[in-house]
C-alpha cells in the first residue's frame, strides 16, 4: 500500500504607500498593493488507500491554483482653512484593480506495474 500526498502553498503579499505635500493646500497619495497565491497539490493512491468505489490500479491526481491581484490608488487632496471655524476639504481619486485566477486539474488511473 502506497499513499503519497504532496502539498505546497506559497503566498506573497506587498503594499506601498507614498505621500507628497505639493503645496500648502494640495497633497497627493499613491497606494499600491497586491497578493500572489500558488497552491500545488499532488496525490497518489494505491491498494487499500483508494477512495471508496474506485476499483482501479492506482490513482494519481494533480491540482494547481494560481491567484493574483493588485490595486493602485491615486488620490489628490485639497485642504484649506477659510476661517477659524470653517475648513474646505475635497478629494479626487482613481483606483485600478486587476484579478487573475487559474485552476488546473489532472487525474489518471489504472497504472501498469512491471
Amino acid at each position: 500500500m502506497i499513499t503519497m500526498i504532496l502539498r505546497m502553498i506559497k503566498t506573497f503579499n506587498g503594499s506601498l504607500n507614498l505621500n507628497w505635500n505639493i503645496n500648502k493646500y494640495f497633497s497627493y497619495s499613491l497606494r499600491a498593493g497586491g497578493n500572489i497565491v500558488v497552491n500545488d497539490r499532488k496525490r497518489w493512491w494505491h491498494g487499500m488507500q483508494l477512495p471508496s468505489g474506485e476499483n482501479v490500479k492506482g490513482l494519481l491526481a494533480i491540482s494547481n491554483v494560481n491567484k493574483s491581484n493588485y490595486t493602485v490608488e491615486n488620490l489628490l487632496n485639497f485642504n484649506m482653512d477659510l476661517t477659524k471655524d470653517f475648513r474646505l476639504s475635497a478629494t479626487a481619486g482613481i483606483t485600478y484593480d486587476e484579478y487573475h485566477f487559474l485552476t488546473e486539474n489532472v487525474s489518471g488511473n489504472t497504472f501498469f506495474y512491471l
